[in-house]
């Protein structure tokens, strides 16, 4: 069915061979489809003009791009404004508009311009791109402003992901589902968003997010067993927040952010999970880092260079061996509240204004607060408990010190 204004392509392929599709549409408001059942086979889409899609149909019979078998490839190409990746069937069953089911699948978005988009938000969440099988590889990259990734959903094991947004307003979303995977977001621009998710059973996934430019925000969810997870910001105004949701939570996972601007703020808040180690970095002005943990054996560190940070950092649990808060700067402020036993708190602020808070509950318990070369710095250290030793030293004018054992 061919109008004025568009023009559809609908590509069926029944093979076990290598075969290739290969659309270039030129023009505004094109759409494109393609299907492909069995191995090694290939689908290329290229578009260039306006408004184009891939998989945009207002019928539940619309197809996108679906390749079922191993060792397909997929590469899709849009060049202009206002371009679309997505599946849409109107108020109900929404899928995905490019979908692999298989093992050894590649697939590649590239989108250059403004207003494009890989999934899209209509009647009910619609995934641009999702993978289904193990040892898959998906990439998209976006240059221009105001383009989106609502969706790249894996499933499987040892697949990786990752996505690339260069321009400003970009928003982001990666979830990976089974074991050994990677996932990667990179964002250079204005007033980016990213959003990572390891699903609930996973081991041993990698989860990192990269922003550079002003007003962004990261926000990681890990659920699963032996799953790293790292946010680096570089601009003004940046978030940054790491979680492990309940009830599903996780044991052995390592978190880490790294900030480097003004106006960052860090939270991580891993829960009842074993053997977690945490850091935190902030070089820049006015920064917060929030770290909570809950279980055995884990380890805490919040380090920031700059004026007016505070950090806070909260331990419910048995062994944990070192928790550290380092500030350098104007106005800092730390807290660090323990209960369990075995456990090492240590503070150490150098500058003007600094001020110190140890509580601890427990057994075999040790804190030591460090202040110099400031004025008017405040050391306190609580504890309660058996063998706890607490040792504060600062030098400067108008220093305040009180330990309570």
């Amino acid at each position: 069915m061919t109008t004025k204004n568009s023009r559809k392509l609908l590509a069926l392929t029944l093979a076990a061979l290598a075969l290739s599709q290969t659309p270039a549409l030129a023009g505004s408001d094109n759409f494109a489809e393609t299907l492909q059942l069995g191995s090694s086979n290939a689908a290329a889409i290229v578009q260039n003009g306006s408004g184009n899609t891939v998989g945009y149909r207002p019928v539940a019979a619309a197809l996108g791009l679906l390749q079922n078998g191993d060792r397909n490839s997929a590469n899709i190409t849009q060049t202009g404004n206002d371009n679309t990746v997505s599946q849409y069937r109107e108020y109900s069953n929404v899928t995905v508009s490019e979908l692999q089911k298989g093992n050894d699948n590649t697939a590649d978005i590239t989108q250059t311009g403004n207003g494009n988009a890989v999934g899209e938000f209509i009647y009910a969440y619609n995934p641009g791109l999702q993978q289904q099988g193990n040892f898959n590889a998906a990439t998209v990259l976006q240059e221009g402003n105001d383009n989106q990734v609502t969706g790249l959903i894996q499933v499987g094991n040892a697949n990786t992901g990752s996505v690339t947004q260069v321009g400003s307003l970009n928003g982001a979303y990666l979830s990976q589902n089974g074991e050994s995977n990677t996932g990667v977001i990179n964002q250079t621009g204005d007033r980016n968003s990213a959003d990572s998710t390891v699903a609930y059973g996973s081991v041993g996934s990698l989860t990192t997010i990269t922003q550079a430019g002003d007003l962004n925000r990261a926000s990681q969810a890990l659920t699963g067993t032996l799953n790293i997870a790292s946010i680096s910001q570089n601009g003004d105004s940046n978030y940054a927040y790491q979680w492990m949701p309940s009830p599903n939570r996780g044991e052995g996972n390592l978190v880490s952010i790294n900030q480097d601007g003004n106006f960052n703020r860090a939270t991580q808040s891993p829960v009842a999970g074993n053997f977690n180690t945490l850091s935190t970095d902030q070089t820049g002005n006015l920064n917060n880092s929030v770290i909570s943990a809950a279980g055995n054996g884990n380890i805490a560190n919040v380090e920031q260079n700059g004026s007016s940070n505070n950090a806070d950092i909260s331990i419910l649990g048995d062994s944990n061996l070192l928790v550290a808060i380092a500030q350098a700067g104007s106005g800092n402020d730390g807290d660090i509240a323990i209960n369990g036993s075995s456990n090492i708190a240590t503070i150490t602020q150098t500058t003007d204004g600094n001020k110190g808070t140890i509580t601890t509950a427990g057994n075999f318990n040790s804190a030591i607060i460090g202040q110099g070369g400031g004025i008017g710095n405040i050391a306190s250290i609580s504890q309660a408990g058996n063998l706890n030793v607490a040792s504060i030293s600062q030098i400067g004018t108008g220093n305040t010190s009180s330990i309570q054992q």
